[in-house]
C-alpha cells in the first residue's frame, strides 16, 4: 500500500498545478514552443531550456532556477510572484486551452510542505510504474511519459489507440489514480469489468498495493486494447 496522503493534499495539489499550468510550462513555451514538464526531486520541472540549460522547478514549497550560472530559490506564495521569479506573464501558454486552475495573481497559494512531498513521491511513483510498463510494451512504441501541465497528469501514448498514465486526482476522481484510456469509442470489449470510468479505467491509489500491482493494471489495459485490436483486424479479413 501507497502511504496515507495528508488532508492538505488535494487544496496544495491545486497550488502546485497553478504553478505548473501557468508559470512553469510559459517559461517553456516561450523558449521552444513546447509545454510538457517532467517529475523532478522533490517536486517537478521543466527539462533544460535554452542555451544555459535553465531548468525552472517547484521542489517542495519552494521555486527555484537551476543554470550554468548557478541556482536560486523563492519560497512560492502566489501566481504573481512566481511569475516575476521565473520571468513571465503567469497565464496558460499560448491561450493553447481553458484555464484548469484559477487563484488570482496575488492570492496567497495554500501550500503545505507535507503534501508537496506527497504529490511528489505519487509523480516519482508513477515515472517508476511507466518505465517498467513501457519496458514490457517496447514494440508499442511509447512515447517518453510526460507531465502536462493542463490535466496535471504523467502520462504515455502509442500514438494509435492509448494513453497510458498517472494522475493526482481532478474533479471526476478525488484521489491520485493510474489509467487506461483508449482512444476508440465504443471502449474495446466494451462489457469488460476492466472498465470502471467512461474513459477507460483507473485504479485508485487507496487500492493500489504495490508497485507489481500498479504495473499489472496497466498490462492488463493493454492486453485488452490489443486483443480488441485484432479481433476487428480478423473480422475485416476476407473470408471464404
Amino acid at each position: 500500500m501507497l502511504a496515507t496522503l495528508p488532508p492538505e493534499f488535494a487544496m496544495s495539489r491545486t497550488a502546485v498545478h497553478a504553478i505548473a499550468e501557468m508559470v512553469l510550462a510559459v517559461a517553456r513555451y516561450q523558449t521552444d514552443g513546447n509545454v510538457g514538464l517532467r517529475p523532478w526531486p522533490n517536486g517537478l520541472a521543466t527539462p533544460p531550456l535554452g542555451p544555459n540549460g535553465t531548468v525552472f522547478a517547484i521542489e517542495g514549497t519552494e521555486l527555484v532556477i537551476h543554470s550554468s550560472s548557478g541556482t536560486t530559490r523563492k519560497p512560492i506564495t502566489t501566481l504573481g510572484s512566481a511569475g516575476t521569479f521565473v520571468g513571465v506573464d503567469p497565464q496558460v501558454p499560448g491561450a493553447l486551452w481553458p484555464a484548469e486552475t484559477s487563484f488570482a495573481l496575488e492570492e496567497v497559494l495554500p501550500l503545505d510542505a507535507s503534501a508537496a512531498a506527497a504529490l511528489a513521491e505519487w509523480y516519482r511513483f508513477v515515472e517508476e510504474v511507466l518505465a517498467r510498463f513501457t519496458s514490457h510494451a517496447k514494440q508499442d512504441r511509447l512515447e517518453a511519459p510526460t507531465l502536462w501541465p493542463e490535466h496535471f497528469d504523467l502520462a504515455t501514448q502509442d500514438g494509435t489507440s492509448a494513453n497510458y498514465g498517472g494522475s493526482p486526482g481532478d474533479d471526476g476522481i478525488a484521489e491520485p489514480y493510474l489509467y487506461v484510456g483508449p482512444w476508440v469509442r465504443p471502449l474495446p470489449q466494451a462489457n469488460n469489468p476492466f472498465w470502471n470510468q467512461a474513459f477507460g479505467a483507473s485504479l485508485a491509489y487507496s487500492d493500489i498495493e504495490s508497485t507489481e500491482a500498479a504495473l499489472a493494471f496497466l498490462l492488463e489495459g493493454r492486453a485488452i486494447i490489443q486483443a480488441s485490436s485484432e479481433s476487428s483486424e480478423a473480422d475485416r479479413e476476407p473470408h471464404g
